[in-house]
């Protein structure tokens, strides 16, 4: 048999296992990029890298209408990883910064455990405190842009405190965002998107 013939054979063998190969090499490199995703152990203390993760909706993606005014206006799952060790208390601030009137402040949670891993669906972690946000309320109020604007960015962002706020229940939000400002050892943000 010819060298030729073999090489032939060979190369048209290889052709039609290809797809599978590369289909198994997706497979493979997607799983490890999963994993990197799911394991947070490799995150290292001194780095502080801290993430902040939703089943709702990914970074940068849409927020689906049960969370914002157009739905139930319920507060999304949030789950977060990688809190400094050294850290005393953690803070959850939901801002618009494409509001009409400037920043505007959607929900203000502080003095939350930072041994807690998240949040469930339309809760609020365990023994956290509620400042009032700029509706004037204490709950959570979902992205309610004006109809007929661009979709508003809808910032997520959870601070790692070094002290404690000593704001009581139902303190004002910006208030309590300008204190925890320089407590903050690290900050996790989730960006997402909503239009009317």
């Amino acid at each position: 048999m010819r060298s030729a013939d073999v090489d032939a054979r060979a190369l048209a063998r290889l052709t039609r296992r290809l797809p599978v190969l590369v289909a198994l090499v997706l497979v493979a490199v997607g799983c490890s990029a999963r994993e990197r995703t799911l394991d947070r152990s490799s995150i290292s203390p001194e780095e502080h890298t801290m993430l902040l993760e939703s089943d709702a909706f990914q970074e940068g993606g849409g927020i689906p209408t049960p969370y914002t005014c157009d739905g139930t206006n319920i507060s999304p799952q949030l789950s977060w990883f990688g809190v400094p060790e050294d850290a005393i208390e953690l803070a959850l601030v939901l801002h618009d910064p494409d509001a009409p009137g400037g920043d505007f402040l959607h929900w203000v949670v502080f003095g939350i455990d930072p041994a807690q891993t998240g949040v469930e669906l339309n809760k609020v972690a365990s023994g956290a405190t509620l400042a009032q946000n700029g509706f004037g309320v204490t709950q959570y109020r979902g992205p309610c842009p004006p109809v007929g604007d661009p979709p508003h960015r809808y910032v997520f962002t959870l601070s790692a405190l070094r002290g404690r706020l000593s704001f009581s229940e139902g303190a004002p939000g910006d208030d309590v965002r300008s204190a925890l400002a320089p407590l903050v050892l690290d900050e996790a943000t989730l960006t997402g998107t909503f239009g009317r």
